[in-house]
């Protein structure tokens, strides 16, 4: 590993003692300030390769030392880890928005906070790689240009029409299929052409955002996977607008970020001057790369977002638990996916697969290889409701006719559910579904 400097900052003594032993074990050079203001200091005169800063500190805030760090041109670059206990989401949010690469609570394991700092380093570098790249190319002139506009063909000489043209077999060109080929076969680099066109299975989003932006081009990224797509409006080197289905600004370039598969293709020129990203480029791109890093571990333990959690009460006795935990967890019945759960609050897919991530980590859900709902709910028999009218002939989905159709008192939700071949999801929404408009209800085999 190498010798990276990392400013530590915090006005507890004995929290900057244990946190320096466990950095200079991994290799690090350590810096330490006990407050925002030295820590600012210290960055101007020396700057680190990295900051981990703590929040609740005399003189100056992290929050305030933060967003100093990151507005300030010379010491935008340094990449900011918040390290503190504070841990409502309040506090995440206001972190990011003041510029900080990552946000870990002091309560983390000593190998995941060395996982998370070498992650956002190595972020750091492969971005300031490709920018010092893309400005060494524009000074020298290799960078592309945009196309000049082909000048009108000259007025063609008198004699010159009425030359006759040459006998004899005139001699095609040579094919540049092969060629052709050979260039759409190789690594797409932002330099070869004013168009970039890249599988999302083999270069990541931030990534292939960050070939376009390092040249300082203007044009429109179009991002396309099935029937899904979204767009980026680039101008000059900086994003400044994104869409994807009903969403727009950052929360439409993040989402766009963790997709990973698909088509990414630029092609440059003038895009519609619309902004509805006021975030500096850099931190966007920072952001995108930690979320990407993020879903790749959350992807570890929630590899489908179909799956159905399970909630195991009697460990979440002796575990804090913050509100976004148990606003996922009082949905957890047994019979909701992950994705209905996430559809139900209404919230970023983001941010409930972390919730989600951390509840699987320290045991309070589980999902099931199988998904399969809660111990017993497949051997219970549906019932029609006595006494039910339908008086809206489209009071019920095709999906809850086709289960009401099945239901005859005698077989259990596991044998119906075979014989439909339906989606587990689709199977258990029906089944809530009769149940709330009383058109179902489930007993005990007897």
């Amino acid at each position: 590993m190498g010798k990276d400097r990392i400013l530590v900052v915090d006005d507890d003594p004995d929290n900057r003692v244990m946190i320096t032993h466990f950095l200079s074990s991994w290799g690090y050079v350590v810096d330490a300030a006990k407050n925002g203001r030295i820590a600012l200091e210290r960055v101007e005169s020396d700057p680190p390769n990295l900051v981990l800063l703590d929040l609740q500190m005399p003189e100056m805030d992290g929050f305030e030392a933060c967003e100093r760090l990151k507005t300030n041109p010379k010491t935008e670059w340094i990449p900011v880890i918040i390290f503190t206990g504070l841990e409502k989401m309040s506090h995440r949010i206001r972190g990011f928005r003041h510029g900080a690469d990552d946000y870990i609570l002091k309560t983390v394991e000593p190998d995941e906070l060395r996982t998370r700092i070498q992650a956002v380093l190595k972020r750091t570098k492969k971005y300031s790689s490709l920018a010092v790249l893309g400005a060494q190319q524009a000074a020298s002139g290799t960078a592309p240009a945009p196309a000049a506009r082909p000048a009108p063909p000259a007025a063609a000489p008198a004699d010159a029409a009425a030359k006759p043209k040459p006998k004899g077999k005139a001699k095609s060109k040579p094919s540049t299929k092969p060629e052709a080929a050979k260039n759409a076969a190789a690594p797409p680099t932002a330099s070869s052409d004013s168009a970039v066109s890249v599988s999302l299975a083999r270069t990541p989003f931030p990534d292939a955002m960050k070939l376009v932006l390092a040249h300082g081009r203007s044009g429109v990224v179009e991002v396309q996977n099935g029937n899904h797509q979204g767009k980026v409006l680039v101008h000059e080197g900086g994003v400044i607008h994104a869409i994807h289905e009903q969403h727009v600004g950052e929360e439409a370039f993040y989402e766009l970020a963790l997709w990973k598969k698909g088509h990414f293709e630029f092609k440059e020129g003038a895009p519609a001057k619309k902004r509805t990203i006021t975030t500096p480029t850099r931190r966007l791109l920072v952001e995108a790369s930690r979320r990407l890093d993020a879903w790749n571990m959350i992807a570890s333990k929630v590899k489908n977002f179909d799956l159905i959690p399970k909630w195991l009460p009697m460990s979440a006795k002796s575990i804090r638990l913050t509100k976004s935990d148990w606003a996922i967890i009082h949905l957890v019945d047994g019979s909701r996916s992950i994705r209905e759960i996430v559809d139900e609050l209404k919230t970023d897919i983001f941010e409930a697969g972390r919730v989600v991530y951390s509840l699987i980590t320290v045991g309070v859900l589980r999902l099931d290889k199988e998904s399969e709902p809660q111990t017993g709910a497949f051997d219970l028999v549906p019932k029609r409701g006595n006494d039910i009218v339908i008086d809206e002939p489209f009071a019920l989905t095709l999906q809850e006719w086709e289960l009401l159709s099945q239901v005859d008192g005698r077989r259990d939700l596991g044998t119906i559910r075979a014989s439909m071949k339906m989606a587990l999801p689709e199977f258990m929404k029906s089944v809530r579904g009769l149940k709330e408009k009383g058109f179902l209800k489930l007993v005990a085999r007897g």
